[in-house]
């Protein structure tokens, strides 16, 4: 099972509802996922066919809110590899975790408002514990 399938497979046993949001479009959610070996493991997936604007702008979290009716802002914890995420939760006050994948620095990354900053997926799903404590 390749990493990514196994953090999503560990999200998902540990009772966490799953949001993949992405500014890619809905063709590229389709292949990534199929890569990524994670067909049927989310929730709702939000691509940059179902909003007007992509992120720095919160619109793909904000439709992620409307359509997880009852979840509210404090029971979300967004993952993201660039500014431009940490940007668009944070003006929802939704709390982000931040992947150095997306060749940006741990500063950049920290000065857009992440909340914590990790190498990549392997030290996300080794360090479970410390972030699933962040909700």
């Amino acid at each position: 099972m390749r990493l990514r399938s196994r953090i999503v497979s560990t999200v998902r046993k540990k009772g966490w509802t799953l949001v993949l949001g992405t500014s890619g479009k809905k063709d590229d959610v389709v292949r990534n996922k199929k890569l990524l070996q994670i067909k049927g493991l989310t929730d709702l997936e939000i691509s940059a066919d179902d909003v007007r604007r992509s992120k720095p702008h919160p619109d793909i979290f904000e439709f992620a809110l409307k359509k997880l009716d009852g979840i509210g802002t404090e029971q979300i914890l967004a993952v993201g590899d660039t500014p431009y995420d940490v940007q668009a939760g944070r003006q929802l006050e939704i709390r982000t975790i931040a992947l150095l994948s997306g060749g940006f620095s741990e500063p950049e990354l920290r000065a857009a408002g992440a909340v914590a900053v990790f190498r990549g997926p392997a030290e996300l799903l080794y360090r479970y514990e410390d972030w699933a404590a962040l909700v």
